[in-house]
């Protein structure tokens, strides 16, 4: 692989990692040609590989993990959250998005409302136990 002139300034002062600044939060350690992930979050700095080899694999990997960090979700949490609870982030998002009509706000606010009134339990259910229930077989005709 060819150098170019400015590689040199973007390598780290031990000459391991090589950084890229059209790219930021993407490294590569030159030992192993692996690329790196790294971003700070609530000042801790975090370094994972996003296990490619390849530049254009990394760069498309790199935005998954910075989804996956800055959303603060780990693929291993089991998140665990009731319909009640979901539906309340939904009204407060609703309730606080500035482009969204009043009326709008309104028809959003009254489908929770029939859903609350129509299906009480659905309430208490976590997301992941909700299913669809399969429609009923029509009656067959001899």
């Amino acid at each position: 692989m060819g150098k170019r002139k400015n590689d040199a300034c973007h390598l780290s002062k031990d000459g391991t990692w090589h950084s890229f600044p059209h790219v930021p939060h993407l490294l590569q350690y030159l030992n192993s040609g692996t690329y790196f992930a790294r971003i700070k979050i609530k000042g801790k700095i975090i370094r994972e590989s996003v296990e490619a080899k390849v530049w254009s694999a990394a760069q498309l990997k790199l935005v998954d993990f910075l989804k996956q960090k800055q959303s603060g979700i780990n693929e291993d949490q089991d998140v665990r959250i009731s319909f009640g609870g979901a539906a309340e982030l939904f009204t407060k998002r609703v309730r606080h998005d500035p482009k969204m009509k009043l009326r709008s706000k309104g028809y959003r606010f009254l489908c929770v409302e029939k859903l609350k009134s129509s299906w009480p339990d659905l309430w208490n259910l976590l997301l992941h136990e909700i299913t669809p229930h399969p429609a009923p077989a029509p009656a067959s005709r001899s």
